[in-house]
């Protein structure tokens, strides 16, 4: 059997490692030179691309020993930072006001920057973790200390950050932990100018704006925003990121979850990027003030010309009574649902199985149109799915004819 697999071509190899488990994956390599050989590429490319460390002594020993391997160590992009065990094995001395004492000159710290700055140089993307918030001891490695040694990186070597996550789920960011020179210093500046993708999950509180406004600050070619919270004051942020100089203009995706939103207030903060931007997705929101889902649909069909894709995910007005429905709206869909053939089905309600079946009186647009405008009279909660050339026609007949209380 193992002469056979080694005469099929590399590509056929690759299909067939792509289709085990990690540890067979393993087995099938090790099998013999030549399988070694024609899997190590897609091996490389889907197990070290993203890399997973605690910052402990043995996890950093373990990234050492990665990017001192000449095969694997230019695959790696992405360094995810688990908060569990964090920094296990390293002492981590502090300032008064908690930030980590004389940084650089940590044996941690240097380690990693070697590792990270000169022997993997296409790992430019961070996600760090955080299930718990600072408690007193101040002994062990934060989550937040985590996101300071990352920014602290950037600073003092320019090393461009391509994406930046932090992943906290509703805990705080403690920006006073943080120095605040990281987004004064040139060298900062410079590494932050290149990050084209910044995910902050955490809770949004007026002690993190200060943070996070400075993040955007130097975000001059920033491409993809999403902002997680379950906190009314991620609403105020966004009003003050409106009202600000701060310049998104090449702000092609953005992904709001979890909060209130003001539709004038999004549509000011998103027209500086409108020949830019083509995504948009809202989860589990709130419409405040007088906002609704079909002013928002609006005010999209008439500033964003190259816009591809909305999501809306659980949207009900700020102050409805309990008996309302949340409304979901998506176009197009990732999967394309619509068809043009007669009689088949072009799409579904989410509250109902049946699909929408096409007439001859009616276009594939009409019969979307109709579905949604029975949904929302009805209070469905509802899912319109569409996948066609022109989405700016079908924004402009729903904006013009539906508004959702």
């Amino acid at each position: 059997m193992t002469s056979m697999l080694t005469q099929l071509p590399v590509e056929i190899v690759e299909y067939i490692l792509e289709d085990l488990e990690v540890q067979s994956q393993f087995s099938l390599r090790l099998a013999c030179r030549t399988l070694y050989q024609k899997t190590s590429w897609l091996f490389a490319r889907s197990q070290f691309a993203t890399l997973t460390s605690n910052l402990s002594r043995e996890s950093i020993l373990r990234l050492d020993e990665i990017s001192r391997t000449e095969h694997l160590r230019y695959f790696t992009q992405t360094l995810v930072i688990s908060y569990r065990g964090l920094g296990q094995g390293f002492t981590w001395p502090r300032q008064q006001n908690g930030r980590l004492h004389d940084l650089q000159q940590l044996p941690a710290m240097q380690k990693l920057q070697d590792i990270l700055v000169h022997r993997l140089p296409r790992c430019r993307s961070f996600r760090i973790c955080g299930a718990i918030s600072d408690g007193p001891s101040e002994e062990q490695l934060r989550p937040m200390d985590a996101v300071n040694i990352i920014l602290n990186l950037a600073t003092t070597t320019k090393m461009p950050i391509k994406s930046l996550w932090t992943d906290f789920g509703g805990f705080e960011i403690r920006s006073n932990r943080l120095d605040p020179q990281y987004f004064n210093d040139d060298n900062g500046q410079l590494a932050w100018a290149q990050y084209e993708e910044l995910r902050l999950e955490h809770a949004i509180t007026p002690n993190s704006f200060d943070f996070t406004m400075a993040l955007l600050k130097q975000a001059s070619h920033l491409k993809r925003l999403s902002i997680g919270s379950r906190f009314d004051d991620c609403s105020e942020l966004l009003r003050r990121l409106s009202e600000s100089n701060i310049n998104l203009g090449c702000l092609e995706e953005l992904r709001l979850t979890a909060l209130d939103v003001d539709t004038n207030v999004l549509l000011k903060l998103l027209t500086p990027a409108s020949q830019h931007f083509r995504k948009l997705e809202l989860s589990h929101i709130y419409m405040s003030g007088d906002s609704t889902v079909g002013n928002l649909l609006k005010g999209l069909q008439c500033r964003f010309p190259y816009l591809e894709s909305i999501l809306i995910f659980r949207a009900k007005q700020l102050n409805a009574s309990p008996d309302d429905k949340y409304v979901d709206v998506r176009f197009p869909a990732r999967f394309p649902v619509l068809s043009s053939n007669g009689g088949k089905p072009i799409g579904a309600s989410r509250s109902s199985p049946h699909p929408v079946q096409s007439s001859g009186s009616l276009s594939m647009d009409d019969t979307l149109l109709q579905t949604y405008l029975q949904c929302v009279m009805q209070k469905s909660s509802s899912e319109i799915k569409y996948n066609g050339p022109d989405i700016m026609s079908l924004l402009e007949r729903i904006a013009n004819r539906v508004h959702v209380g």
